[in-house]
């Protein structure tokens, strides 16, 4: 009995850490806080030829027009939000651009609200601000991936 009772309690143990890993947060590394917030979902659109072919075509889901608030955290630990932290705030623009200037480097949680949806990331600011994302010309663009699974994600696109 002895022993069939360390093994429950050794599965037990061992249940409770890959329980434990799934609640860590999953913290993306960006270098500016500038750039497009989007949906995973593609957008389909069906077109129509004059000669009766029917084409579908997908293309990414910007989320345009929606409340963006930057929160500071200062822990690993802390879970998003409260107004204490708050930092900023800003409106997408039309293909879901948003940019948040002068912010030192650190942990942040970004929030994106758009009618009853709220999407939540984590995100570590690897530089203090340096406007990089003031540039026109810039070739590079930071997606944020706001209802990604497992978790939200951030890919750098090269226009």
């Amino acid at each position: 009995m002895k022993g069939k009772l360390q093994i429950l309690l050794s599965c037990l143990v061992l249940a409770t850490g890959v329980f434990g890993s799934e609640k860590e947060i999953a913290w993306q590394s960006v270098d500016q806080l500038c750039g497009q917030v989007q949906s995973v979902k593609d957008t389909k659109r069906v077109i129509r030829q004059k000669d009766g072919r029917v084409e579908t075509l997908l293309y990414e889901t910007p989320i345009p027009n929606a409340k963006v608030v930057l929160y500071r955290t200062g822990s690993v630990e802390d879970k998003c939000c409260n107004d204490a932290q708050r930092k900023a705030e800003t409106t997408s623009g039309r293909v879901g651009n948003f940019i948040f200037r002068n912010m030192l480097k650190g942990r942040y949680w970004l929030v994106v609200t758009k009618e009853k949806q709220r999407y939540e990331m984590p995100l570590l600011l690897t530089e203090d601000y340096n406007h990089r994302c003031d540039d026109p010309n810039s070739a590079m663009v930071r997606i944020f991936w706001m209802d990604a699974v497992p978790h939200p994600k951030i890919e750098i696109h090269v226009r």
